[in-house]
């Protein structure tokens, strides 16, 4: 094979070098260079290799990148901006679970001091708040006795709606199909912390990873790229639980067996989630962890969080709850109906989108009709098949109504009143 040895190429008309080869095969253009075929890349092109004024790019072409540049965002308020409940207030553990902010709850067993929660402001220039995040959620230790404890545990629950990941564009049966998840986290303690995704349809699956090492009091993106499961994973396309994470600060041993698999789909085990979590947290007095930027994306790279306006993302909650307060009118009037008999009364809603199902409603506070006669908490059922009007009922607990007399549920002299219709998975 003919071979030309040389250092320089050069045009007859040009007054030096078009192109200069060196020892080190580096090829330098002086000038233009156009080709007219296809350039192929093997390996790696770093970006700072592209340096230079360069042209814009379609993207027609361009595989495995989603449209716009952010990834649709699986998770609902992952930047934890909508908190109905407390409204950033803090509740500790009085039953074994408590919502953070909505679509996310922190559940407990075992403590001995309960843990609490709240939604809490992102500090100013962090990482997360730089990168446009003001709302975080935390989780606060209580005082609990040196671990291990095996039967203990706390840990951040969200469950996402079945047909949400069915219609999602992810083939969870494929192993060359993935999903990324990406968030923001902060432990006060140096740990790395266990998290896992399960699946609730068919036979469960489980996929277990960890956050990697965290340094303390240091706010850490995590990315995870997952594959799809070729050994069963199933996601039903409806309205009831498909795919639920869970990361833990602690969990007791009972939970865990040492050499369980890691960074791969299994059978769901509850006595094999991980691996043995450290008690660092666990045995660290008032330890704090906090996190935002939950998002959950088809592909295997995470693009920038796609922030949504607080009424979209209130919009996109209501689904699942809704509340609705006094706020500070201290006979306020939420609904109006009719007695149906001497003993119950019905009222009608409109809900403001339509819930996942038929809710459950409770109340906090004093309430009344019209009359003075005090109200039992409501029975809801639902009057359209999008669960979007419904009625309630409501018993009394003062003197009978005539049937059809018009009434309207109110506050009773309470300016904190509040009714909560939940439709949660």
């Amino acid at each position: 094979m003919a071979k030309v040895i040389t250092t320089e190429l050069q045009h007859s008309g040009a007054s030096g070098a078009n192109i200069t080869l060196d020892s080190s095969k580096n090829v330098t253009c002086e000038n233009n260079l156009q080709v007219d075929g296809n350039v192929t890349v093997t390996g790696t092109l770093p970006a700072d290799k592209l340096t230079g004024n360069l042209p814009a790019i379609s993207g027609a072409s361009l595989t495995n990148l989603p449209s716009g540049g952010k990834g649709k965002n699986l998770f609902i308020n992952g930047a934890m901006a909508v908190d109905q409940r407390r409204e950033g207030a803090s509740e500790d553990f009085a039953s074994s679970y408590v919502w953070v902010v909505d679509r996310f709850f922190a559940q407990e067993e075992g403590t001995q001091n309960r843990i609490t929660v709240q939604q809490v402001d992102v500090a100013a220039d962090t990482d997360p708040w730089n990168a446009g995040f003001r709302k975080a959620g935390k989780i606060t230790n209580g005082d609990q006795n040196d671990g291990p404890v095996a039967a203990a545990g706390v840990h951040l629950h969200y469950k996402f709606e079945a047909q949400d990941i069915a219609q999602s564009g992810w083939d969870y049966t494929s192993a060359s199909s993935y999903v990324t998840f990406s968030f923001w986290i902060k432990s006060s303690v140096a740990m790395d912390i266990p998290y896992y995704f399960r699946s609730r349809d068919g036979s469960a699956r489980m996929y277990s990873t960890s956050t990697g090492s965290l340094s303390a009091n240091t706010w850490t993106k995590v990315t995870k790229t997952i594959p799809g499961d070729t050994g069963g994973l199933q996601i039903d396309n409806n309205n009831d639980r498909g795919l639920e994470l869970l990361l833990a600060p602690y969990y007791g041993t009972n939970g865990t067996a040492s050499g369980s698999t890691l960074n791969a789909w299994k059978a769901w085990s509850s006595s094999s989630r991980w691996e043995d979590v450290a008690t660092t947290w666990w045995d660290e007095d008032d330890a704090t962890l906090e996190f935002t930027g939950f998002k959950l994306e088809v592909g295997n790279s995470a693009t920038d969080f796609d922030f949504k306006t607080y009424g979209d993302e209130l919009l996109k909650c209501l689904r699942y709850f809704y509340k609705t307060s006094a706020t500070g009118a201290a006979w306020k009037r939420f609904y109006h109906g009719r007695a149906h008999d001497s003993n119950t009364a019905r009222f009608m809603m409109d809900a403001p989108v339509p819930f996942r199902t038929v809710p459950s409603a409770t109340y906090s506070g004093n309430f009344q009709t019209d009359g003075g006669t005090y109200t039992s908490n409501p029975a809801v059922e639902a009057l359209t098949s999008d669960n979007r009007q419904l009625c309630f009922t409501t018993g009394n607990s003062g003197s009978g109504w005539s049937q059809n007399d018009a009434l309207a549920y109110m506050a009773s002299d309470d300016t904190s009143a509040s009714i909560s219709f939940s439709a949660e998975l």
